[in-house]
């Protein structure tokens, strides 16, 4: 199948805006809350959606044994993920991850040689199975990038108590998860833009957090 791009033009209600990045620990989150209250400053309702790792009843468990536990991990993940995408209403719907970085997080972990063909296989087909035709596409995404050497510090620097970090693990990713945007500028029909988080640091500037906004504002007109 390749990369997804699976989910149809229904849009459903409001405004849907997700967040994807080159790879974990570049701020996504944090883009979501952000985003969210400068928002609601100007008028809108908003509600919020995050990852939910810390549910996954699989995720420490991958870490000591990836054999056992890792594909029910990525399973749950994006069984979860499908739920929350198919949320949204009235207003301003911002989800932290869109589900197809999920895909890329376990395609990574193929190309490393941590996740088997026959697993990755299993994921895929369970990935197909969820009706995405009836989950909306976002009006925006927005896609967070950072230079090589900036993600591996932001890495070292929140690493979680149960995991570690390799740079070759996060520059994979980074590289896939470029793969899947180059792929998704051809194929979507929503609006995409990048945001260059070594220069606009939305986490501690006042004026970053001010464009940042000002940004999605302007590009969900």
């Amino acid at each position: 199948m390749g990369y997804p791009y699976l989910r149809k033009q229904n849009k459903g209600e409001g405004i849907r805006i997700e967040v994807m990045a080159d790879s974990m620990r570049v701020g996504k989150t944090t883009a979501v809350k952000v985003i969210a209250e400068g928002m609601r400053k100007r008028g809108y309702t908003v509600n919020e959606s995050y990852e939910d790792w810390q549910h996954n009843p699989y995720l420490t468990k991958s870490y000591e044994d990836p054999e056992r536990n890792f594909l029910e991990s990525q399973k749950w993940f994006i069984k979860r993920k499908w739920q929350q995408v198919k949320e949204g209403g009235v207003g301003v719907y911002i989800q932290d991850v869109a589900p197809e970085m999920d895909y890329c997080y376990a395609e990574t972990n193929r190309r490393l040689g941590r996740m088997s063909e026959e697993h990755f296989a299993e994921y895929q087909n369970y990935f197909e199975w969820l009706d995405w035709s009836v989950a909306p596409v976002p009006r925006l995404l927005i896609y967070l990038t950072v230079s090589d050497e900036v993600l591996i510090q932001r890495a070292m620097d929140s690493r979680r108590e149960f995991e570690t970090v390799e740079p070759e693990y996060f520059l994979m990713m980074k590289r896939v998860n470029r793969e899947w945007l180059a792929g998704a500028k051809n194929h979507r029909d929503y609006r995409i833009i990048e945001v260059d988080t070594d220069r606009l640091d939305f986490a501690n500037s006042e004026v970053a957090k001010t464009e940042l906004v000002e940004r999605v504002n302007n590009a969900i007109r």
